[in-house]
């Protein structure tokens, strides 16, 4: 069955409402060249971060919190980013906005989407230049599709029925992939469990395909993101992090990582594959390497730590049938470490780039969470193995306790639950974040630069 768009948010059958409470569970979870301001060289290669500026500075009326980013692949030039906007100060009423810019960031336009209950924003360009962006609202799960390149964007597709923590991932050529996790009946057994659901476009986003839905097991889960091997293979990953009791449902501490591999374009999936024990509440990332160097098809799984101490990367060079033991990212963060929402890219020479929010400069916590954070990069040139030491993004702190922030200080402490971080046709990274150092949350970049070329040149001369 194709579901195509009508008159929204009708374009599908409704009637079910997104599941509230498991929502609010899983809330819980938890070319322009600038100038270098910092730089990590050492005998592997050298970290150039760029000017950190902001994003549409003059749409400064709400919070923005938790923004997503893509890159045009075909133009470098072109990025498409969407944010929750906060209409209301108790965070009671939320919308979403999105930006587009086509001079790498020099100059943004916005345009809000005009819901009263927005949130989990996504981005992506199809292969035929759409761009899409996704989005839980109006009760539903939101896709709205642009021909324009993100200026203006068509009725959305409307998903019904208890879905949550959707992601959008398009093939380089091929099909669009949505993912999202979903409330319903197994039909099997009856039961009401949690499914990893799974769409699949063939037209860049104008109609999707009938959803297949596979369920894991009886424990509550939650779908993170969706890659694409270059023989076409598709991989959806997923996390658990509850079980039922007699009671009522019981927190696993830590939940697990799994992945599922489906050989027919997401029509069916195999039995799940687990990838780590090792993660703390929070929202992990499948990631693949799509370059055309040795780690081609090399899959990535990024998380925290229960206790936000760690950023940990496993590594898996057999298609996720065995992972490595995780490595730490945040080498330098101190003895008291701080770190959380953690965001992955690999660029097209299989650098892996790694964001987090860092608060190893602040002392002062409110309920355990440190108040003020800043943003960090790290890269790794040989697959995951080792990392260049990390250098700081951001040029001032950004503090939750925030005059205009209202109670986002204490629903998302960091700015959200992920960053943007995409990389450019180049090779540079593109990183968008939440910060509030100006006394409210608003949208700020940087682009950063992994110079192979002084990787080759610096490890010579320590041989001399």
């Amino acid at each position: 069955m194709k579901i195509s768009c009508g008159s929204p948010p009708s374009c599908v059958s409704r009637g079910v409402p997104l599941g509230l409470a498991r929502r609010a569970a899983v809330l819980f979870l938890l070319g322009v060249s600038a100038p270098v301001l910092a730089s990590s060289p050492s005998a592997s290669g050298t970290i150039e971060v760029g000017e950190d500026r902001p994003v549409a500075a003059r749409y400064d009326t709400a919070p923005l919190i938790e923004p997503h980013l893509a890159v045009d692949p075909a133009d470098g030039k072109h990025l498409l980013a969407a944010s929750i906007v906060l209409t209301k100060p108790d965070i009671s009423q939320t919308d979403c906005a999105s930006f587009v810019s086509f001079d790498t960031g020099a100059t943004w336009s916005h345009r809000n989407l005009g819901l009263s209950d927005c949130a989990d924003v996504w981005t992506a360009f199809a292969s035929d230049g759409s761009a899409l962006l996704s989005v839980l609202g109006a009760g539903a799960l939101l896709v709205y599709r642009s021909g324009d390149g993100g200026r203006t964007w068509s009725k959305p597709l409307a998903f019904d029925g208890n879905l949550d923590h959707e992601t959008l991932f398009a093939a380089s050529s091929g099909p669009v992939y949505l993912v999202a996790s979903q409330d319903t009946n197994e039909p099997a057994s009856g039961k009401h469990r949690t499914s990893v659901f799974v769409a699949r476009s063939d037209d860049g986003g104008r109609s999707f395909a009938e959803p297949t839905r596979f369920f894991p097991s009886n424990l509550d889960s939650n779908a993170m993101t969706l890659v694409i091997l270059s023989d076409g293979a598709v991989l959806a990953s997923f996390a658990d992090y509850q079980r039922p009791g007699p009671e009522g449902p019981v927190w696993l501490e830590p939940g697990r990582s799994w992945m599922a591999v489906s050989r027919d374009k997401g029509k069916t999936f195999a039995a799940p594959m687990m990838i780590s024990d090792a993660c703390g509440r929070g929202f992990p990332s499948l990631a693949v390497d799509s370059s055309s160097g040795p780690t081609r098809d090399r899959l990535y799984w990024l998380c925290n730590t229960q206790r936000f101490e760690e950023i940990l990367l496993h590594r898996s060079a057999d298609r996720g049938e065995t992972w490595s033991k995780p490595v730490r990212v945040n080498v330098s963060s101190g003895r008291r470490p701080y770190v959380r929402t953690p965001s992955i890219a690999v660029n097209k020479d299989g650098v892996v780039g790694i964001t987090w929010y860092d608060a190893r400069h602040e002392k002062l916590k409110f309920k355990d969470i440190y108040q003020c954070v800043e943003l960090y990069f790290a890269a790794s040139l040989d697959g995951g193995e080792t990392f260049l030491p990390d250098v700081k993004v951001s040029s001032a702190p950004s503090c939750a306790d925030a005059p205009r922030n209202g109670l986002a200080k204490a629903r998302w402490p960091a700015g959200g639950d992920y960053t943007g971080l995409a990389a450019r046709p180049d090779g540079s990274f593109h990183l968008l974040w939440s910060d509030s150092r100006d006394g409210m949350y608003r949208l700020r970049q940087s682009v950063v630069k992994v110079d192979r070329k002084a990787a080759a040149q610096n490890a010579a001369s320590a041989t001399k």
